[in-house]
């Protein structure tokens, strides 16, 4: 599939109050009562089913960058390492594909967490993500197989052809604009997949997500020194998709039944509308020429003619289908909650079509009814971890947080100098590590030290060829350079402690010498 390049803005969402008035609105401001008699028994379990769903949803902002999406940063230098994004964020996208997947009858699809002995889907996709970021790939470009992507030099090239692949039997979501973003808003956006410029008819991604072979996924994001949100929906187990069974032989956006308006009008414009499908999972003899679909209202009988209807799946492997038929709605059939619909496509095969027609109804209804809680991240942990924190401060003491994120609170306590703490997680948050010590009582890991123990080896300098390491007093926070001292690639030294501080490993070299030790190869 194409890249997706999001321009666009928070959506916006306007609730009518009508108090003994009738107002003439237009067709995507009118919202009807879902408990109106237009709607039958099972319309209404069905709708109260799809809307208790959306409710349980998450809408957790992470903020680009190293604020709270990473559970452990990337590093974008020599040694390279790809990081891992938070797990409420893998969990939120996981939903959300699942929402938009029971909305269209088809069976939940699985982060999965272990697929093979070498790794995760969710590590094939940071991995994937990393490498776009690390290279600030052109969001305007296509970038399938790191195609237009250059191979910074601290990447190894054996790392950088591994990752291609990820990038290739993916979704990829490139964003620039926002300082905040839900995972929501990020699979929306995939879902209208009306800002693909590339191929806007496609709906490659929609169809990828909302595949009927669709089996398991990984997630990975990494947010580049160009400001650009690099995500990687991964299809770890795509060969054995593509020769599986659908769960349903036609997959329609709408899809039959009841079908929330919301997602139909909340990002369409003339610029980019959202297109809608039909797609065939079994059926790859779907003509390319000849064909034409209706949309008719069949609550005020007004009906009209689809633009831009195209087989597009000819050209187009998206989600394993056989054949993918888009199309734009026609304008003058107005879009109204409460209200029938049924289209219908025409130019297929009578002999596998009666009278070569396909058609099929839906109701559209309100969404928003249901509205999607906002979830507070600063009190989950990214690592679980039963340990003791030992608080280095200097002279002083420390304070005590209620969370993590950068709108937290102090809580009044104190910590002193040496003194040593239980811990049980450990969260990543605006450039440093986290360590939680209670109930909505955390600790900056600036000035936690969390192992400390006698290690002798010799230990192998690991940096840049021809460059070399600085050598520090301290691994603390107050540490500092030991004067003008660099230790050169490929130089042995032995080491007699080592000690972890905000979840990074430091060696001593003797005396007050220190280095940092992902720079070392230590035996």
């Amino acid at each position: 599939m194409s890249n997706k390049y999001n321009q666009k803005n928070h959506h916006i969402f306007i609730l009518l109050v009508i108090v003994c008035l009738v107002l003439q609105v237009s067709e995507t401001d009118v919202f009807a009562d879902d408990s109106a008699p237009s709607y039958t028994p099972a319309e209404l379990s069905r709708i109260n089913e799809i809307k208790a769903k959306y409710s349980d949803l998450a809408s957790r902002d992470y903020v680009r960058g190293n604020y709270n999406i990473y559970s452990v940063p990337p590093t974008f230098s020599y040694p390279y390492n790809a990081g891992f994004i938070k797990q409420d964020y893998i969990d939120d996208t996981t939903n959300w594909i699942n929402y938009y997947r029971f909305l269209l009858n088809l069976p939940p699809a699985t982060n999965a967490a272990k697929t093979n002995e070498d790794g995760t889907a969710n590590t094939y996709a940071q991995l994937g993500a990393y490498l776009l970021a690390a290279s600030n790939a052109d969001p305007g470009k296509y970038q399938h197989n790191l195609t237009n992507a250059v191979r910074p030099s601290y990447i190894p090239t054996p790392v950088w052809n591994q990752g291609k692949p990820y990038t290739n039997f993916a979704v990829l979501y490139f964003n620039t604009n926002l300082a905040e973003e839900t995972a929501y808003f990020s699979i929306s956006s995939l879902i209208a997949d009306n800002y693909d410029y590339l191929t806007p008819e496609a709906t490659g991604h929609r169809a990828d997500l909302l595949s009927s072979r669709l089996s398991n996924f990984g997630v990975g994001v990494a947010y580049g020194t160009n400001g650009t949100k690099y995500e990687v929906i991964h299809f770890d187990n795509t060969l054995n998709d593509i020769m599986s069974k659908p769960s349903r032989e036609i997959v329609n956006y709408p899809a039959e039944g009841v079908f929330p308006i919301e997602e139909l009008t909340q990002s369409n414009t003339e610029q980019h509308p959202i297109y809608w499908s039909i797609y065939f999972s079994n059926d790859y003899l779907i003509p390319k020429t000849g064909l034409s679909v209706t949309v008719k209202n069949d609550t005020d009988e007004t009906s009209g003619n689809a633009t831009n209807v195209k087989n597009v799946q000819a050209d187009n492997v998206a989600g394993h289908y056989a054949s993918a038929l888009t199309y734009i709605p026609p304008k003058n059939v107005k879009l109204q909650s409460g209200n029938q619909y049924t289209v219908s496509l025409k130019g297929l095969d009578p002999q596998k079509y009666k009278g070569g027609e396909y058609s099929y109804t839906f109701k559209l209804f309100n969404e928003v009814g249901a509205q999607i809680p906002i979830k507070d991240p600063g009190n989950t942990v990214d690592m679980k971890q039963d340990g003791i924190a030992t608080v280095r401060c200097g002279q002083g003491s420390i304070p005590v947080y209620d969370s993590y994120p950068a709108n937290h609170k102090k809580t009044g306590q104190y910590l002193i100098n040496n003194s040593r703490w239980k811990t049980s997680g450990i969260s990543y948050s605006n450039n440093t590590f986290w360590f939680k010590v209670g109930d909505k009582q955390w600790i900056n890991g600036i000035y936690v030290e969390s192992n400390n123990y006698s290690y002798k080896s010799i230990a192998t300098i690991n940096y840049l060829p021809k460059y070399g390491i600085r050598v520090w007093t301290s691994p603390f926070f107050n540490k500092k350079p030991v004067g003008n001292k660099f230790l050169k690639t490929g130089t042995k030294w032995k080491t007699f402690k080592a000690t972890t501080v905000n979840n990074a490993s430091w060696f001593n070299l003797g005396g007050n010498q220190w280095v940092d030790g992902k720079y070392l190869i230590v035996k």
